[in-house]
């Protein structure tokens, strides 16, 4: 690659870059520890906030238990 014209193609051909990053955190050659594509528990709760009907039985109750309103 010591020819500058092949330098600048290999540069200009990289498939990396802000339209290619992950939406939720933002990564563009890998994923965060915490990303919801990675993790399943932040995953769940991602979905429970855009859309509170994802949230299960269980946590629905412990939630109230705890006094938690959903309005």
């Amino acid at each position: 690659m010591s020819n500058p014209k092949n330098k600048a193609a290999w540069y200009h051909s990289n498939q990396y870059g802000a339209q290619s990053a992950c939406q939720f955190c933002n990564g563009v050659v890998r994923h965060e520890h915490w990303c919801a594509q990675v993790d399943d528990l932040v995953n769940y709760a991602h979905k429970i906030v855009v859309d509170p009907k994802q949230l299960t039985i269980g946590d629905a109750l412990a939630l109230h238990s705890l006094g938690v309103r959903w309005t």
